[in-house]
């Protein structure tokens, strides 16, 4: 276990497990249904300890990135533009809205107050209690900051690594890089009261995220705690375009791709293959996951790569 407590950390465990062809596997909250951030052998890479958060009164992108996160969280009085969020990874949804509180503003979470947003939550799609108003965690993001296979600190947003970003929101965590900073959207603190009980509104205002298609116009997200995988043919049959969340699915589910991401898949296992040609990312289920399999505890390259599968 590496404990990264800078971005240069987190530059300096990547490239020595790709210089020695090291497992590497990425943890902040450790909310993972799926396992996904935990492996036998190899490296693990802690990224909880990346703190600091930045208030915005507006947010224009731009090659140079946002300002770093401040030690102490700043309080602005909002104007009349879209304000936002800059935080490193490791700050949790509770602590991202306990500082924002003091600017009258809120910004969207998982439901449960210590899941990182900047992490696979909002990587996948990200549903939180407000998403039928505000859309999904994918939809909030308007930067990241991401080290990418080759050591190198990126800055992604819609005027550089267009790509990347879009790939970044919604084709999984600890797959295309390690976000160790995130600028999201924040919002005017709404008075609302929280019941148990929600429908999913399709979100048309910003679609351009590679988060699985489905969601754009289900009109409710199933969780089905007892069903178990007896009743997926069933739902699949019912509802053959609609597809799961990554996130709280069935780690062997064997549709994966189409259930998971539809069809941005083709075009995320293109991006994937760009800024990660081997493999130094690999989680499963996740993109490309089927270019290796385990064995004996260590990844294996899958030889040779079905390309109509890719």
């Amino acid at each position: 276990m590496f404990t990264a407590k800078t971005y240069e950390d987190v530059k300096k465990a990547v490239s020595f497990a790709a210089e020695h062809n090291i497992r590497l596997t990425l943890l902040n909250s450790g909310h993972d249904f799926l396992g996904r951030n935990d492996a036998p052998s190899g490296l693990s890479l802690d990224v909880s300890q990346l703190a600091g958060v930045r208030v915005l009164s507006s947010f224009t992108p731009s090659a140079q990135g946002a300002e770093a996160p401040l030690s102490e969280p700043n309080v602005i009085t909002p104007g009349s533009g879209q304000a936002a969020v800059t935080f490193g990874a490791g700050v949790s949804t509770q602590q991202l809205n306990d500082a924002l509180a003091p600017s009258n503003l809120f910004t969207l979470g998982a439901a449960h107050g210590s899941v990182k947003t900047a992490g696979g939550w909002g990587q996948a799609g990200g549903h939180a209690p407000l998403s039928s108003k505000y859309g999904l965690g994918v939809d909030q993001v308007l930067e990241y900051k991401v080290v990418t296979a080759d050591g190198k600190l990126l800055v992604a947003n819609k005027v550089v690594n267009a790509d990347l970003f879009w790939a970044l929101r919604g084709g999984g965590g600890s797959t295309f890089g390690v976000v160790v900073e995130a600028t999201v959207k924040a919002y005017t603190s709404p008075k609302i009261t929280v019941t148990n009980w929600w429908i999913n509104a399709t979100n048309a205002a910003e679609p351009d995220t590679s988060v699985l298609p489905a969601w754009r116009k289900s009109y409710v997200h199933l969780i089905g705690t007892g069903a178990g995988a007896f009743m997926a043919d069933s739902l699949r049959t019912l509802a053959p375009d609609t597809g799961a969340y990554v996130n709280e699915a069935h780690f062997k589910n064997p549709n994966w791709k189409t259930d998971f991401w539809g069809t941005n898949y083709e075009r995320l296992s293109e991006i994937k293959s760009q800024y990660d040609p081997n493999g130094l990312f690999w989680a499963t289920p996740g993109i490309n996951a089927d270019h290796y399999e385990v064995q004996n505890g260590r990844v294996c390259k899958v030889t040779p790569v079905d390309s109509s599968m890719a």
